[in-house]
């Protein structure tokens, strides 16, 4: 591997981590505040929606044209 594509694979670890943080400590605070019973309901809510929007949107991202899907994410 290149120097370059370390480099992109560590800010893109880099970056998932800091939002992975952001997303306990919201969760952390929840569960301090109203109680970790519905905090952990809503966690396992939101993982189910968001694996659900993976496995439906996800095999779509095929027919988007590259060009058009780099426009979108700005890469």
């Amino acid at each position: 591997m290149s120097t370059s594509t370390v480099l992109l694979v560590l800010g893109a670890f880099l970056a998932s981590a800091v939002e992975m943080v952001e997303a306990l400590t919201i969760v952390l605070g929840v569960g301090i505040v109203r109680g970790w019973r519905s905090t952990l309901i809503g966690v396992a809510a939101a993982t189910i929606v968001l694996a659900a929007l993976v496995a439906a949107l996800g095999p779509a991202l095929r027919v988007v044209p590259i060009g058009t899907l780099r426009l979108v994410v700005g890469a």
